[in-house]
């Protein structure tokens, strides 16, 4: 059996194995970032241009994104689910452009520190850092998708990303917070102290 028809089979099997989560979860997985389509979109079965077509979308229909990695996105519309590249998602409000999720007002505040905590109300292992520092991949860490609450300490503010290169849905900080928001709890994978 040759390698490329190998890899089809393994793709076609990711594919209905995640068909049938899909179908198992009611179409809606929890944590799922919001996005929209901005340019046609075709849905494939893996991450790649080699990958199968499985359907296409329209300009403006609402989709969640599981999950990103470097340049394509697993994604759900309704009933279908797939990779969509992405440069042609929106995770605005609104389709606006590449990268254009929401804006958020970055107030740099002073002196102080961060701690993220794997627990509710700051209990578990964690992670803290002081103001300029830049976590771009928590997984390089070993701690992607693990923090559930944050404690602010002094004059300090952070810019919390559910992706890594702060992509997707992000949210700044100024206060503690014993439980992150359902995007972020279990989800975070960049950020950004101010």
């Amino acid at each position: 059996m040759s390698s490329k028809i190998s890899v089809t089979i393994i793709a076609r099997s990711v594919a209905a194995a995640l068909a049938c989560i899909l179908l198992l979860t009611g179409g809606a997985l929890a944590g799922a970032t919001k996005a929209q389509v901005k340019d046609t979109l075709t849905l494939r079965t893996g991450p790649g241009m080699r990958y199968d077509q499985t359907s296409t979308l329209p300009v403006g229909a609402a989709l969640d994104v599981q999950r990103c990695m470097a340049l394509w996105c697993l994604v759900t519309h309704k009933s279908q689910q797939g990779w969509a590249a992405r440069d042609h998602l929106s995770f605005g409000k609104y389709p606006r452009g590449f990268m254009s999720g929401p804006k958020m007002a970055h107030v740099l505040r002073g002196s102080g520190k961060v701690c993220f905590f794997t627990g509710t109300k700051f209990t578990g292992a964690s992670i803290c850092s002081t103001t300029g520092t830049v976590m771009p991949d928590l997984a390089l860490y070993g701690y992607d998708n693990a923090f559930q609450s944050v404690k602010i300490e002094g004059e300090v503010s952070v810019h919390a990303c559910r992706d890594f290169y702060f992509g997707s849905w992000c949210e700044t900080i100024a206060a503690d917070q014993p439980v992150l928001n359902r995007y972020l709890r279990r989800g975070l994978s960049s950020y950004r102290v101010w």
